[in-house]
Order: structure tokens, then C-alpha cells, then sequence
């Protein structure tokens, strides 16, 4: 009987996973998360290479603004496929030390920068990582969504660039 029971829970626990599955990547309507607001803040970002950057050189277009670090389990699944979307541009800010830490798990992409996270917490509010800022192309915030995200899902591109007024 005891053998049953377990049996019972296990096919119930994994239709519980295909059915949040299926849920995660059917069409999303409005983009989740909280509407901001305001202006872009300017950070002391760079390159993994070492150069100087700015949020404010990306304007012009819409991006999504990714706050993450290597150190973090969520943010370590979600980054490679964040990073592989076409259709996504990413500045995509990691609050690791250095850049060596970064390449060895991410490699060269050319989305990536490093940032400190104390001054991304004090611009921008980030306390828990992941975080990602969808921002127009004249550098307003428009939307904040915390935590991760699969990004294969089409309809939440779609409804982050909708965000971001594309």
C-alpha cells in the first residue's frame, strides 16, 4: 500500500512540473513585474576588458538592463539563454569582482559589463538578484521583473519590447 502511495505522489508531483511548464510557455498577456517610471540611472559600468561604459551610451534603442552575478543559481540559468535571443538587446551587468570570473562562465559576449553592487543598489533599488529593467529607447525604465525568466518564451520578448514600446 505504502508502495502505491509513493507511486501516486510521484506521478502527481511531475504532472505538477508539466503543468507549470506548459504554463510558463504559453502566450503571456500584459509583462509581469512593476511598472517604474523615471529615467535610466547613470552607472560606472565596463567592459570585462576594462573599459569605461555608461547605460546612458546604449540609448537610442530598447534593451533589456540585466542585473546579475555568477555567484547566483538563478541568475547562472537564466543568463545563456537571455543572452541567446536575436530579438533581445541585453546590457547584461554583473556585480561579480572581476571580469575573469565572468568570462569563465559567460564568455566574451558583448552585452556583458561588470558593475559594484553598491551602487546599482543605491540606483536602482536591487537587493536580490536576478533583476531586469525593460528601457525605451530614450533611456526611461519602464518596467522592473524580479527574479528569472525563460527567455525562450516568445510571447515574453514580444511583451518586453511592447513594454519598451517597440
Amino acid at each position: 500500500m505504502k508502495r502505491w502511495l509513493v507511486i501516486g505522489a510521484v506521478v502527481v508531483a511531475v504532472q505538477g512540473v508539466l503543468l507549470a511548464v506548459w504554463l510558463a510557455r504559453r502566450e503571456v498577456g500584459p509583462l509581469p513585474g512593476k511598472p517604474v517610471d523615471g529615467p535610466a540611472p547613470a552607472l560606472s559600468i565596463r567592459h570585462l576588458d576594462g573599459r569605461p561604459d555608461d547605460v546612458a551610451n546604449a540609448r537610442g534603442k530598447p534593451l533589456l538592463l540585466h542585473i546579475w552575478a555568477t555567484w547566483c543559481p538563478p541568475c547562472r540559468a537564466e543568463l545563456p539563454a537571455l543572452l541567446a535571443q536575436p530579438d533581445l538587446p541585453v546590457l547584461a551587468i554583473s556585480v561579480d569582482e572581476d571580469a575573469e570570473t565572468v568570462r569563465a562562465f559567460a564568455g566574451d559576449h558583448p552585452a556583458l559589463r561588470l558593475g559594484t553592487s553598491a551602487e546599482i543598489a543605491a540606483a536602482l533599488g536591487v537587493r536580490d538578484l536576478p533583476v531586469t529593467f525593460v528601457v525605451d529607447a530614450d533611456g526611461q525604465l519602464r518596467r522592473r521583473l524580479d527574479s528569472a525568466r525563460d527567455w525562450t518564451v516568445p510571447a515574453l520578448r514580444a511583451a518586453c519590447l511592447r513594454a519598451a514600446g517597440e
